[in-house]
């Protein structure tokens, strides 16, 4: 692996939305219609006190209560025969963020609902087709501490069930789950569109554009087996690989996506958009990269660009360099290399 494993520390920039008082209390009064709306139209709450399955057709939304917790909404986004992707999220719906995790036929995955690296809810794909699909789900309690799986990706909250359009609006729509019937609520959101500003701006720097590379690769790779490894070690170390180096660790330390959150600052137009890696292990899970962006700006929008967790120490030449080394790698295992120079 290119970078070095270190500990990750905390954000450096302290979020926090700036409004003023008659926005703020627009803006709950834009929350409290829009959940009341979402509530009157989905069913209700499903507690998980045990294991049990949940079935959901596509596109359907259901409401989850792990231990009479905080509220969940899980939505299917898409299903085949195959395979099942869901988007799970806390309420309000529009401010938190969203945890999208594919199962494969009988497989399973433990999740955070709350992006968080303690799971709190194991989720196997029972049966699916392409009208819908079935999970079993076994809630977690925190004190097993379980951490979750590292395929997982976090999303920014307007990925769930809302898009923004022209004219600092928001869309959301809302299907019961037993009839036809679908609400469309728009509310003035001007956050909603710094966010998403913000997302598209930092898609053109140099940073983010690597980070999607990265994304790309971290989840390519997380097919490697140890007998790949073994032989594409040996190809550029002529060697087998040392403990520190072997398969049972890197397939551990290796992160296999890099999920990414977005959090509005106290100076105006600033958003802080961070990059965090996914992997089994706690020790290689966490922000790597954070990035603030003035939305505001046409030109000079990248402010700073702050290396942690895994690429603590480490800079963008540094990185794009082993992302080169190791997308050259023509298998399922590049970014377990580390480049030889």
């Amino acid at each position: 692996m290119a970078q070095p494993i270190h500990h990750f520390k905390s954000p450096l920039h302290k979020a926090g939305p700036h409004i003023s008082a008659k926005k703020a209390a627009f803006v709950v009064v834009a929350l409290l219609l829009v959940y009341l709306v979402y509530s009157a139209l989905q069913p209700e709450v499903v507690d998980i006190t045990s294991a049990r399955t949940v079935s959901l057709s596509l596109n359907q939304t259901v409401l989850m209560r792990m231990y009479g917790g905080e509220a969940i909404a899980v939505k299917l986004v898409s299903t085949s025969n195959f395979s099942s992707k869901f988007f799970i999220t806390r309420l309000p719906i529009l401010y938190s963020s969203v945890i999208s995790v594919t199962l494969n036929q009988a497989s399973s995955a433990n999740v955070s609902s709350n992006g968080t690296s303690a799971a709190d809810m194991n989720l196997k794909l029972s049966s699916s087709n392409s009208k819908g699909a079935s999970i079993f789900i076994s809630p977690l309690p925190a004190n097993l501490g379980i951490g979750r799986s590292g395929s997982i990706t976090i999303l920014p909250p307007a990925n769930f069930t809302f898009r923004v359009s022209t004219g600092n609006t928001i869309t959301l729509s809302t299907t019961t789950s037993t009839t036809s019937l679908t609400t469309t609520t728009t509310i003035h959101n001007a956050t909603a569109e710094l966010l998403q500003q913000a997302m598209t701006l930092a898609n053109q720097t140099s940073i983010g554009t690597l980070m999607n590379k990265y994304n790309l690769l971290y989840a390519k790779d997380a097919k490697c087996n140890q007998s790949i490894y073994n032989a594409t070690y040996n190809t550029y170390y002529h060697s087998n690989p040392p403990a520190p180096a072997s398969f049972a660790n890197m397939s551990r330390l290796t992160p296999t996506s890099i999920g990414i959150t977005e959090s509005v600052l106290t100076t105006p137009n600033n958003v802080q958009i961070t990059y965090s890696t996914l992997s089994p292990s706690a020790d290689s899970t966490g922000p790597a990269v954070m990035v603030i962006i003035n939305a505001s700006s046409t030109l000079y929008y990248l402010k700073s660009v702050v290396y942690v967790g895994i690429y603590q120490g480490l800079n963008y030449t540094l990185l794009n360099n082993s992302y080169d080394f190791q997308s050259k790698i023509l298998n399922f295992c590049g970014a377990y290399i580390s480049p030889t120079s």
